[in-house]
């Protein structure tokens, strides 16, 4: 007895406009919907398809054996009931020779085909995540001894402000956490040197900066999550009049500070932000007792909300609005030289960790990933790769914004991939999107970090280089068109 299919379902197995973008829930059927494209493809009579000319890409090795498995049941079972037809009988041979593979099996794959070109040994080997952290310390201690033997004024200016005067081992997280956190950009090394002229550079006005943006849209949305609270609780005390005539006051007071915050972030006026939250953080109403209130949960529930904004206040004053443009700009300019010798000893730690990796002949995900996003700008006459996936592609999707958990990032990827699959004319099936299909990177929310830069007025508290500039949200997918 035949699958009966939903509409949508219908829909996802049957377009053929080269635009398609399937998301839903777990146990919904992406997985089964996948499947009988293959096959309609496979077995189309005006214009079939081979099964080993698709590309099929999971996020585990499981995922990727379970649909082989599934694909190669269903043509089975066609084969069965059409014992004449030789076409499917040799599907039933290549489907084991299909591209139903992880991201990191098809990465390797090409790298094989292509090592000379990669300049890389032909008996390369893919290093475990024990050898890649020995390998690193290693190197990093080379790179260290060698900046200490130079002694710059830059890496000297580094050391005081990381370590403090004790030890280094501050300084070599850092340069580890910077170095891990440039694997999530397709060219680390561009992404670093971005970084750096962002950082030397003048600015007119911090909400023109990358970094100021991404404060002023967390900013943003704190503040309209604590109006919202304001306003639930100005709706849920009406018909409460012993509690409206106390309470409405100074919640009414609150929201219009709140309003105001909100209109001077949007505006960008920076240095007006910081001092009205500077003002409303020591300066909130006390709001009057109500004695003999029988509903004392409710009264409770009332001033947690209110909490929301007095809490968002006290963290917005201390974390993000808590320096004026003009301290930044101090506060930068002396970091520079520190901040231009993190760079180096970066890209001094890639190099040096790249060349160790060509002497010892491995690789790791990072150089397969890199490799094969190299191998997709190259001219059509250097390599074959675009002949053996004509119609695959490769693409990293990187979302620069204040996704507070992997949750709103996936959501935000989702839509980011969908936009560019109707632009694009490609076609991505995610069978399990978007867990299963890319992972995140660099998930520290902004919330959790200190503002930036991190030095106030002379205390010298390094920022770290993965805030903002550098921190978002990465996800490296295989979109296909068979």
């Amino acid at each position: 007895m035949g699958v009966s299919w939903t509409d949508e379902q219908r829909q996802a197995i049957d377009n053929r406009g080269g635009t398609l973008l399937v998301s839903a829930a777990a146990g919904s059927g992406k997985t089964a919907v996948l499947v009988q494209r293959v096959l309609d493809r496979v077995t189309d009579s005006e214009n079939p398809c081979d099964v080993d000319s698709f590309l099929i890409v999971t996020f585990t090795k499981a995922a990727a054996s379970e649909m082989r498995g599934k694909i190669a049941d269903a043509l089975t079972e066609l084969a069965a009931k059409q014992p004449q037809n030789l076409r499917l009988r040799r599907q039933l041979m290549l489907v084991h020779r299909a591209k139903i593979t992880t991201v990191h099996a098809f990465c390797m794959s090409l790298v094989k085909e292509h090592f000379h070109e990669l300049g890389l040994p032909p008996e390369f080997r893919t290093a475990d995540d024990s050898e890649q952290t020995a390998m690193q310390q290693e190197v990093l201690e080379e790179v260290l001894e060698a900046q200490y033997a130079v002694d710059g004024a830059g890496f000297s200016a580094l050391v005081e402000a990381v370590s403090g005067g004790r030890d280094d081992r501050q300084l070599a997280s850092l340069v580890l956490e910077t170095f891990r956190n440039l694997q999530s950009s397709p060219k680390p090394k561009k992404e670093l040197e971005q970084y750096r002229q962002k950082f030397v550079q003048e600015f007119d006005r911090i909400a023109n900066t990358d970094w100021g943006m991404a404060l002023l849209q967390e900013a943003d949305s704190r503040i309209q999550y604590s109006i919202a609270a304001l306003e639930d609780a100005l709706d849920e005390m009406n018909g409460a009049d012993v509690v409206q005539d106390k309470y409405e006051p100074v919640f009414a007071h609150d929201k219009q500070q709140a309003e105001n915050l909100l209109a001077l972030v949007r505006d960008g006026a920076w240095d007006a932000a910081v001092q009205l939250c500077a003002q409303l953080r020591g300066s909130f109403k006390r709001i009057p007792a109500i004695r003999g209130y029988e509903d004392k949960d409710f009264l409770e529930q009332l001033k947690n909300r209110r909490n929301i904004w007095k809490d968002m206040v006290k963290e917005m004053a201390d974390k993000v609005l808590c320096v004026t443009e003009q301290e930044v700009r101090e506060d930068m300019h002396m970091m520079a030289p520190a901040v231009c010798a993190l760079c180096d000893t970066v890209q001094l730690f890639m190099d040096a960790y790249q060349a160790e990796k060509l002497r010892r002949g491995v690789v790791d995900f990072n150089t397969l990933r890199c490799s094969c996003s190299w191998m997709r700008t190259m001219p059509r006459h250097s390599l074959r790769v675009r002949c053996i996936f004509p119609k695959s592609w490769w693409m990293s999707i990187r979302i620069p914004m204040p996704c507070r958990t992997p949750f709103s990032a996936r959501s935000a990827m989702t839509k980011k991939i969908f936009l560019w699959s109707v632009t694009s004319n490609r076609v991505f099936i995610g069978s399990g999107l978007p867990i299963r299909i890319f992972s995140c990177i660099n998930t520290s929310p902004i919330g959790t970090q200190k503002p930036y830069p991190m030095m106030r007025r002379g205390a010298w508290c390094f920022p770290k280089i993965s805030v903002p500039a550098l921190r978002c949200w990465t996800a490296s997918i295989i979109c296909f068109l068979p």
